[in-house]
């Protein structure tokens, strides 16, 4: 035997197309697949079209009209009902364009109280249609006649209705009512409808606002409705209305007295308190190279009545200063929609310093902040402080671009797959690289210290420009470790070298990717020239030591240590040391050149 309607979880809309299958002597009528049919009989069993043991065909679409004999008025009880994702509509008429009820549901497998549908008080006749989603059991429903059309006697009991008087938009609220029924005869699966009005009369200009279907309210007894999901919507004007809680707004149950199923209920209409939080801040890395890429995530949760918000802008400025209001560069902005107490997605982005003017080794102070121009007038704190350093002495990082080529011209530095240092690669790609040394006397060198690729992805090294008259030095498939890295260096002096990753084809997008290095190593008639360019002076000094480097040489490390080892000051391309604080005596200077070597000098402070 079939399952039974699982009430208002049912996956059903009734409306109908139809074939039947009509076995005369037991009476069993069927759903076709596809089309429509009419019975005009008033006892059996309907199924659908695996009849009572089998199951339904999926994805079919069924309609069948039942009409009683003269006079008379079809009775219909759901005994049994198993469906997924199935639709189920009830025309209470004998066509589709009659007064219907719908149960909606994606899932539905359980057993209840049978629910009974009548016809039309008009002619007696009932359509049903029957959708079909993935396969199950189906339904089961016995077919009868009355020579009367049943009397109804329901109606709302004192209390219904909403218990608030202010009603903030937006807000999910608790609606309270009890629908009880007096009469002999079953409700049949029943509307409630929420409406607000300007004045006490309900009528088609006001606005309904929700409805839900329940199951059958049976003779002398009474069922009791928390609705918890209701809001008033955001478009309503603040003001005072009247809330109407009706059952049986369509009138698919006619009654005598049609005036006590429903309820009044006088309430203001506030705007609700937006307020918002920002949760799991996180600011990648903590110093980095000015021209290097600063990572960041936060997640932004809705905190007051309002549980949804479905704008919300931000914006992370930056600044010198702890004040916000001294935060002049934009670094990043954006708008999130549907902002949700819970599950909510979480933003990220990245900025480069250099690109929105620090330069400068130092701290700076970054704000996140929710609502800048204050559209939503947020309640509570809505700013997140945080900091960032830029220290110049850290490695430049270049990142491959998503599609296309970028050009740069160094002889230091890291270079990463799109995804930097600490993210997987994005796919599809086969963005480039092509490296030249800062001088056209240097010969510069990639060494490829990792590699994890997704299967069909390449990382391919030319020497050359990536062009066609580029030599292809290595293609790479296989994943490497550090143990195992491969260096590759440019044909001769002033020429580059191309990097390329192609991912196209790739079933991952969960890949590391890959780590370079950038040098160019000295040759030796240039390295003699360097050590005898490089020099510090005056010597001895008093105030200020001044650095001259070779030509070319722009970028530098330096160190400078006491004549008892102590370490008395660090620094990054500075040109003239101020040595105010140095006491007299020998001391020796570590210039750490782009090429990784080491030059020491010696200067004595007077």
């Amino acid at each position: 035997m079939k399952k039974l309607l699982s009430k208002q979880l049912a996956s059903i809309i009734l409306v109908g197309s139809i074939f039947l299958n009509l076995d005369v002597a037991a009476q069993t009528f069927k759903f076709p697949t596809s089309g429509s049919t009419t019975i005009t009989t008033c006892s059996g069993h309907l199924y659908d079209d695996g009849g009572a043991d089998g199951n339904y065909t999926p994805d079919s679409e069924g309609i069948v009209t039942i009409l009683p004999e003269n006079g008379k008025f079809v009775k219909l009880t759901l005994n049994d009902y198993t469906a997924y994702f199935s639709e189920l509509e009830i025309y209470f008429g004998d066509n589709t364009s009659a007064k219907s009820i719908t149960f909606e549901s994606f899932l539905v497998s359980s057993s209840g109280p049978h629910d009974v549908f009548y016809g039309s008080p008009v002619n007696g006749a009932i359509t049903l249609r029957f959708k079909t989603g993935y396969e199950a059991s189906g339904l089961d429903f016995t077919i009868e006649c009355l020579d009367e059309y049943p009397l109804y006697d329901f109606y709302l009991s004192e209390g219904s209705g909403i218990p608030l008087d202010t009603v903030p938009k937006g807000v999910n609220l608790g609606t309270e009512s009890s629908p009880q029924n007096a009469s002999e005869t079953p409700t049949g699966p029943y509307k409630m409808s929420y409406f607000i009005s300007t004045d006490k009369v309900l009528d088609a200009n006001d606005l309904k606002i929700y409805e839900d279907v329940y199951t059958s309210i049976y003779k002398g007894t009474f069922t009791y409705i928390n609705e918890g999901v209701l809001q008033i919507p955001l478009e309503v004007p603040v003001g005072k209305y009247y809330f109407f809680t009706v059952m049986d707004y369509d009138n698919l149950f006619p009654e005598s007295d049609e005036t006590n199923n429903f309820s009044i209920d006088s309430i203001y209409v506030i705007e609700p308190t937006v307020s918002a939080s920002i949760e799991d801040w996180e600011l990648t890395p903590e110093a980095n190279n000015a021209d290097n890429q600063f990572a960041f995530k936060f997640i932004a949760e809705s905190v007051g009545e309002l549980r949804t918000i479905t704008s919300l802008d931000w914006v992370i400025k930056a600044g010198t200063t702890k004040d916000i209001n001294n935060a002049s560069v934009r670094l990043a902005e954006g708008i999130l929609t549907n902002v949700d107490r819970f599950w909510n997605d979480e933003s990220k982005g990245s900025f480069i310093p250099s690109e929105n003017g620090f330069t400068q080794n130092g701290t700076y102070y970054i704000f996140l902040q929710l609502d800048p121009e204050g559209k939503l007038s947020l309640v509570g704190e809505s700013i997140l402080i945080d900091s960032f350093k830029i220290d110049n002495s850290i490695d430049k990082a270049f990142l491959l671009p998503l599609t296309g080529n970028v050009v740069i011209n160094s002889c230091n530095g890291f270079v990463y797959d799109n995804g930097g240092p600490d993210n997987w690669y994005k796919i599809s790609t086969d963005g480039s690289l092509t490296i030249y040394p800062d001088s056209p006397d240097k010969i510069v060198v990639v060494t490829l210290n990792n590699a994890s690729l997704g299967i069909f992805d390449d990382i391919k090294i030319y020497d050359g420009d990536g062009g066609s008259s580029s030599e292809l030095m290595e293609e790479i498939t296989d994943d490497f470790t550090e143990e195992n890295k491969k260096s590759f260096k440019a044909s001769g002096k002033g020429k580059p070298l191309t990097v390329v990753l192609n991912s196209m084809n790739s079933f991952g997008g969960f890949n590391e990717g890959f780590e370079a290095e950038i040098s160019c190593p000295v040759i030796a008639s240039t390295r003699n020239r360097l050590v005898e360019e490089l020099t510090v002076g005056p010597n001895p000094a008093n105030s200020f030591l001044q650095i001259n480097m070779p030509k070319g040489v722009n970028q530098f490390t330096g160190k400078v240590y006491s004549n008892d080892g102590k370490l008395m000051k660090s620094f990054s391309n500075e040109s003239i040391l101020d040595l105010a604080d140095f006491v007299s005596g020998n001391y020796l200077i570590l210039l750490t050149l782009p090429d990784g070597s080491v030059e020491p000098r010696k200067f004595i402070k007077r």
